[in-house]
């Protein structure tokens, strides 16, 4: 059975995690359930190997977030005052 765990560190007060620790988490998870040769030559050379990902971010998302951000910035300074 498999379970989702919200990417979320806890040893850093609830922050969300990087996307490259996120990436590099599912790499060894991959690496770990198959074996899987390229996975190991990736976690080998992650230094170099991580450079060769691209993150696949929709523009109209990105632009939807942007609001969300912006607004909780807003409430944010209207808290403090």
């Amino acid at each position: 059975k498999s379970e989702w765990h919200a990417p979320v560190n806890v040893k850093e007060g609830g922050e969300r995690l990087t996307d490259e620790v996120i990436l590099k988490g599912l790499v060894e998870r991959h690496f770990k359930h198959t074996g899987s040769e390229r996975a190991k030559a990736i976690l080998a050379n992650w230094d170099s190997s991580r450079a060769r990902f691209v993150k696949v971010f929709p523009t109209e998302y990105r632009r939807a977030l942007g609001e969300l951000w912006e607004r909780s910035q807003g409430n944010k300074q209207a808290a403090a005052v």
